[in-house]
């Protein structure tokens, strides 16, 4: 590959990230972590209708601070009904440092069934917030049971805090239990223009209980006043509005209506005016980890680096140097095409037919009905080359000496374009491009190194291993159904027709495969932190492209490309050039018949044929003895262009058919495939009994 296809494709692979960033406003992916993303969007109710309408600082709320109800006294001695949360009772108090403390009071009817020595409790420390996933610090001060100090274990694991409260030993009688939890938090502010915010999944909805009666109360810091507050009620995602608000100048207090059942919760969001909270830089907000970081970005840079050297040292094409014209070709015109394309179409199989009709091996008969048949003769004057004998094989192998380019013959001549294609494929191949397959999988192995490590140091590494390969898988699928779409888009533009059903396919998955990769792409920056995130992007798309470009022509590739060159100058260069040429064989209907098949392999038929006008002119040009049909006779121009499409579509509409009915035979077929919220916010989590 040449020096520029590399810039480019580098500069897409760059847009391609900067594309799934920018669309992250309006894109989301599936699962907790991806509605999270919505958090963006307002929470006050006016905001979950226009998304445009921030709270207004200019009408604040007023009236004196609300207060928590007192926690009714616990009864003495068993409680019937099952076991639930007689009330989940919390107080936020927000700091000016952005971080806050909590005070949990859970009040829950224990019948010794799941509450036996205790309950655990459950609370995400990470949350993403736009294209960041923040890690939150967190801050255990007290448990308490019944008032009294209680025994817990605290554990930190997969990116959230669980405290187990009880004894191992000691088994609780029926009856009501009132625990305390008191902790705080870092990084719960969200910043928006024109306000800031609160927003807490004050309950969890991953309770295993029915939680009767929810109550949260959220303070502000000193000189702050409430904008706006709004409560969401259900299970997660759900905007349910079972709960009344009250509000003050510095604080607002939510409290259920009804109760939640189980795996529902309370979530709650209070906004305030700008500049109470001191706003982090973007940076701050949007690295995430530091370590994973400098860890993906130096992966990123390591595996961009490797590849560029090693396409440099093994992968670059080297120049052809001076071309000159050839007039005897030796490489065979369906192997000069695919070499030159470096990807098969039904015109190789075209070519190598003419080719064979030219050698002698097969004449061409063109019926009333337009109906092409091939029959074949011998011996040729010529032999076939290797790939052209494994078609005239395969072709005339079990029906005889005919075969019709019809749907009843159909079989036959996709079975000759298949081993054409594998012949072309295979062996050869491989004698004319070295892949660097070797060099290629070392970059690959640093590319995947990047992955893992960096998932190490993810703050949740079990769901962000999940993130990684979903974005892996759908980044390296858009660009090898981006590269096959535009293969094939440009076989098209090439008056290649039978290549359209395959660019509309991939075109079609392409779409999909975009939409995907932008929603798993936010995803992976909303786990990872925007620079981590691109930078993992970067180093999915990288290994594919370059899977391509390492390929590079061995020295019997390079002699095959300098005589494609050499060919395609000499066929479609003017009269007054090809004087200039050292000894131009004579211009003769021998000579033209001779190299139309490398014309039509090549694309340029008209361009030959218009080097013969002086014959045209003098109605030397008579159809040649292989071609038999209306075209018999005087050769003209619009003759030669009319019989070459006419057996180019023939055979590609007989090849398509063909590999059709041998998918239905082989049983074989294509499928395709068709405001604010309860849980979002910080906080949330849930719990049970133990």
């Amino acid at each position: 590959m040449s020096v520029r296809q590399v810039i480019w494709i580098l500069i897409a692979i760059f847009s391609m990230s900067g594309l799934g960033s920018a669309a992250s406003d309006y894109l989301f992916g599936a699962g907790r972590a991806a509605v999270s993303t919505l958090e963006t969007v307002a929470v006050a109710p006016a905001q979950a209708q226009d998304t445009t309408t921030a709270p207004s600082a200019a009408e604040p709320a007023t009236g004196p601070m609300p207060t928590l109800p007192p926690v009714p006294a616990a009864p003495s001695g068993p409680v019937s009904g099952p076991e639930r949360i007689r009330l989940f009772q919390s107080r936020i108090d927000v700091r000016d440092s952005g971080a806050i403390d909590v005070h949990e009071t859970i009040q829950v009817v224990a019948q010794g069934d799941q509450i036996r020595r205790g309950i655990f409790r459950e609370i995400p420390l990470t949350r993403v917030m736009g294209l960041g996933r923040l890690t939150a610090d967190f801050e255990l001060t007290s448990v308490t049971m019944n008032g009294s100090p209680a025994s817990y274990q605290l554990t930190m694991e997969t990116g959230q805090a669980k405290i187990r409260i009880g004894n191992a030993e000691v088994i609780l009688k029926p009856g009501v239990y009132t625990y305390e939890i008191a902790y705080s938090m870092t990084k719960q502010v969200g910043f928006f223009d024109g306000y800031d915010e609160i927003y807490w999944n004050a309950t969890g909805d991953q309770w295993a209980f029915p939680i009767e009666k929810a109550e949260a109360l959220v303070t502000l810091p000193d000189g702050a006043s409430v904008l706006d507050a709004s409560v969401y009620t259900g299970s997660f995602g759900e905007s349910g509005d079972s709960a009344t608000v009250e509000t003050g100048r510095s604080g607002a207090l939510f409290v259920t209506s009804q109760a939640l059942p189980p795996e529902s919760g309370m979530t709650v969001a209070v906004a305030f005016p700008k500049g109470i909270v001191a706003e982090p830089s973007w940076l701050a907000r949007h690295v995430g980890n530091p370590f994973e970081v400098v860890v993906t970005v130096l992966g990123a840079l390591a595996t961009i680096g490797y590849f560029l050297y090693a396409w440099n040292k093994v992968g670059r094409d080297p120049a052809l140097g001076p071309i000159i014209p050839v007039y005897r070709p030796q490489v065979p015109p369906h192997a000069m095409r695919y070499l030159d394309r470096m990807v098969y179409d039904t015109k190789c199989l075209v070519a190598a037919i003419l080719d064979l009709a030219v050698k002698g091996h097969v004449e061409i008969s063109e019926g009333p009905d337009k109906t092409l048949t091939l029959t074949r003769v011998g011996p040729g004057k010529a032999d076939p080359s290797p790939g052209e004998a494994k078609v005239l094989a395969k072709l005339f192998a079990d029906e005889g000496d005919t075969v019709t380019l019809s749907k009843a013959d159909s079989v036959v001549m996709a079975k000759a374009n298949t081993t054409l294609k594998s012949f072309l494929g295979g062996r050869f191949l491989r004698r004319h491009v070295e892949h660097n397959l070797g060099w290629w999988l070392g970059g690959a192995a640093i590319a995947a190194a990047t992955w893992i490590v960096g998932d190490l140091f993810s703050p949740d590494p079990l769901a962000g291993a999940a993130y990684r390969i979903f974005a892996l898988a759908t980044v390296v699928g858009l660009i090898v159904a981006g590269t096959l779409a535009l293969k094939s888009w440009w076989l098209v533009f090439r008056r290649n027709w039978s290549s359209l059903p395959t660019a509309l396919f991939f075109s079609f998955f392409t779409a999909i495969a975009l939409v995907f990769s932008l929603g798993t792409s936010i995803l992976l920056i909303g786990d990872a932190g925007f620079l981590a995130g691109t930078a993992l992007l970067i180093t999915a798309a990288v290994p594919p492209v370059f899977f391509w470009l390492m390929g590079r022509p061995t020295s019997a590739g390079l002699d095959a490309l300098r005589e494609i060159e050499g060919t395609r100058l000499y066929l479609t260069v003017a009269e007054a050039d090809r004087l200039k040429f050292a000894n131009p064989p004579d211009r003769t209907f021998e000579h033209f018949e001779e190299m139309l098949p490398y014309a039509v392999a090549l694309g340029v038929e008209t361009a030959w044929t218009n080097q013969f006008a002086h014959l045209v002119a003098a109605g030397a040009m008579v159809a040649p003895a292989w071609y038999h049909g209306s075209h018999s006779g005087a050769w003209s121009p619009a003759a030669l262009n009319s019989v070459s499409d006419g057996i180019g579509s023939g055979i590609s509409r007989t090849v398509s058919q063909g590999v059709s009915s041998i998918k239905a035979a082989s049983g074989g077929s294509s499928g395709s495939f068709g405001g604010g919220f309860s849980g979002g916010g910080g906080g949330g989590g849930g719990g049970g009994g133990w």
